[in-house]
């Protein structure tokens, strides 16, 4: 569940606020190349976000013990014993699954909000 809690809200925030900062500062109009760079960033972000909590998760579907140690002290551990950037171990393969799942998602829901404005 926290791996699912961090993967939505570096999703959705994130998006929205690189959304907002590209077409303010950028003077980029509303459209699917805003959609596209701002869910790019957006699946970047969240890759970065989820990848220490995908490695705790292995972590501990690997351990052969009834009651395995929370999320949060694996990580310590890891950090600990194998170094902080183990954490994120990885990383652009984890970013090439997420990264364009995160672009379809957003970039398709941005366009069904657009078409439920003009229709209903």
């Amino acid at each position: 569940m926290g791996r699912a809690v961090v993967v939505n809200v570096s999703q959705l925030a994130t998006y929205s606020q690189v959304k907002h900062v590209i077409a303010s500062r950028m003077n980029v109009k509303e459209g699917v190349g805003l959609h596209f760079g701002a869910s790019m960033v957006s699946g970047f972000i969240t890759a970065f976000n989820s990848m220490p909590f995908d490695i705790a998760k292995t972590r501990i579907q690997n351990m052969k013990i009834d009651k395995p140690p929370g999320m949060i002290s694996i990580m310590m551990s890891i950090a600990k014993n194998e170094g902080i950037r183990f954490l994120w171990k990885g990383f652009w393969p984890t970013y090439c699954r997420i990264g364009p799942h995160t672009v379809l998602t957003l970039v398709i829901n941005e366009q069904l909000m657009r078409l439920y404005r003009i229709y209903f």
